[in-house]
């Protein structure tokens, strides 16, 4: 599976929990729950569909992953949103396909119920660990990065007052635009950012421009406050997918847009990040 595919799997699967980040850090409501499932259902998908779906509302007595690769379900289990902070696994995790159901106890529904998105993904680890003989262990590691700087011709983006209104609180324009604290995709190649931080734009690039820069951007700019800017970035003509990325600026286009036009540039950077490295992990036992 190519990194394009498995970053567009995590986007689709994970969601909501996924939360770029170039550190990793506990999630909110990560405390290990002490609910368990009483019953867990595994078995092998042969169906050859690539659709999966994972269902765990709650309003639910449990979670139920159709035509899921264990890799996925080791990410959702450990809080994994970035395929690049994980190794180790064997080809047969990152291809076969599995139907797994697991379901509390009717006693403990309502503390079910009660947990987070990530806290119900939390539950699946004593899950791995006896099904899929799961062992693992985490590590920090220098990880390669993009930092956001000020470029030498000084910042070339307006400050606005920290007491603007953000999304939530002012009113769309005509065309529906609501102007606020974040950063818009307003048209092909344009990022328009609105009240928005310069981590704002570093997650922004982070995002958007993965697949080209191969690299998470962290801000590193040493600037406080708010600005509203538009980066306008060519794209490549609909229907040319020549390169395998249509749509998809070149990263030398990118640097250089930054710097003419907000005063930014890229520099490469690591920082340290914690990685889950597996041990062992073995085909389940099936039932």
């Amino acid at each position: 599976m190519t990194t394009r595919h498995v970053s567009k799997t995590l986007l689709l699967f994970l969601s909501p929990i996924l939360v770029l980040s170039a550190v990793a850090q506990p999630a909110p409501g990560s405390a290990v729950p002490t609910v368990s499932f009483d019953v867990v259902s595994i078995r092998q998908n042969n169906s050859g569909n690539r659709q999966m779906t994972r269902q765990s509302s709650g309003t639910s007595d449990g979670i139920t992953m159709t035509n899921v690769p264990p890799f996925l379900i080791v990410f959702y289990a450990y809080g994994i949103n970035d395929e690049n902070l994980a190794t180790g696994f064997p080809l047969w995790a990152m291809n076969e396909r599995y139907d797994l159901t697991a379901k509390v106890a009717a006693s403990d529904v309502p503390a079910y119920q009660s947990l987070t998105n990530r806290q119900r993904g939390q539950m699946l680890q004593k899950v791995l660990a006896d099904r899929f003989h799961l062992q693992v262990h985490r590590e920090t590691r220098n990880r390669p990065v993009y930092a956001l700087v000020v470029a030498k011709s000084g910042i070339k983006i307006k400050k606005v007052p920290d007491d603007k209104p953000s999304a939530s609180t002012s009113k769309p324009s005509d065309s529906g635009f609501a102007h606020g604290a974040t950063i818009f995709s307003t048209g092909p190649g344009e990022i328009t950012g609105h009240a928005a931080t310069m981590a704002d734009l570093a997650l922004s690039l982070s995002n958007r421009e993965a697949r080209s820069l191969g690299r998470l951007v962290v801000d590193r700019t040493g600037l406080p406050g708010k600005y509203d800017f538009t980066l306008e970035l060519p794209v490549a003509e609909p229907g040319d997918k020549s390169d395998g990325n249509a749509n998809q600026p070149d990263p030398g286009t990118l640097f250089t847009a930054l710097q003419e036009q907000l005063g930014l540039k890229l520099q490469p950077a690591t920082v340290p990040t914690e990685y889950l490295v597996i041990d062992r992990i073995e085909r389940p036992t099936q039932n």
